[in-house]
């Protein structure tokens, strides 16, 4: 018992070594050791009391009231989306969040950075499930036990976030881009998921505009043949 807590103690707030002060304030414990039982409830309240006595700098934040906040914020129940999606909280970890990471694809470079980073929450945007159903055996399996073990829960949000009116994809692109946006596009199941509106903006400037944004982030941006006098008058796009 008193291994396990000091390693995820160590996970969630810095390097602790058994020969610190913060192992020994540990082994004074032996009520509070003992009670460690062997349901998941009561291994979690022992842990975050553990955590609350020892490092009361390090925040702690309910798993459950993110996700919670996060499925209300985006509307998540309220939006139909690609049946591999599962929108919302997709594997749980023991109750607590320190530190959150996020990707839109989901890997196993993307859960060895998350681990690297300690994270115990990271946000996707493409699921643990995009790609189907597949037998918990491979890079399926080490994935799902690397989260496991480095108790890092997994949420995921796909057209609830494209589409969302402040925090969405498509919003927060059209602002980068400098476009505003009056108007809806592209209908998933009756429910708008893109944007579009009005311009009066050089093509080529527009261009360049999404070239250097995605350049920042890695990537780059492809366009098809255009005029060099052409303008921009309406636009639409729709995030994937």
């Amino acid at each position: 018992h008193r291994k396990g807590l000091l390693a995820w103690t160590s996970r969630q707030c810095g390097d602790l070594r058994p020969q610190s002060s913060t192992f020994r304030q540990l082994t004074r414990w032996p009520a509070e050791l003992s009670r460690l039982g062997t349901k998941a409830d009561d291994r979690r309240q022992l842990r975050q009391e553990v955590a609350s006595r020892l490092f009361g700098n390090c925040e702690m934040t309910s798993t459950l009231d993110v996700t919670a906040y996060l499925d209300s914020l985006l509307g998540t129940a309220s939006i139909p989306d690609y049946s591999n999606a599962l929108n919302g909280l997709q594997l749980e970890n023991d109750g607590t969040i320190t530190k959150a990471a996020a990707s839109v694809d989901f890997s196993s470079r993307v859960v060895n950075l998350a681990i690297e980073q300690k994270a115990d929450f990271l946000i996707l945007h493409h699921g643990m499930f995009w790609n189907g159903l597949k037998p918990v055996t491979g890079s399926v399996y080490s994935r799902m036990r690397a989260l496991i073990e480095n108790n890092i829960a997994v949420y995921s949000s796909h057209l609830p976030l494209d589409k969302h009116a402040k925090f969405g994809n498509n919003v927060l692109l059209s602002k980068a881009l400098g476009i505003e946006p009056s108007g809806e596009f592209a209908q998933v199941k009756g429910l708008a998921i893109g944007l579009a509106g009005e311009a009066d903006i050089a093509t080529s400037v527009l261009v360049e505009r999404s070239k250097g944004f995605a350049r920042k982030r890695g990537g780059d941006a492809v366009a098809t043949g255009f005029s060099d006098d052409r303008v921009t008058r309406r636009w639409a796009m729709c995030t994937g």
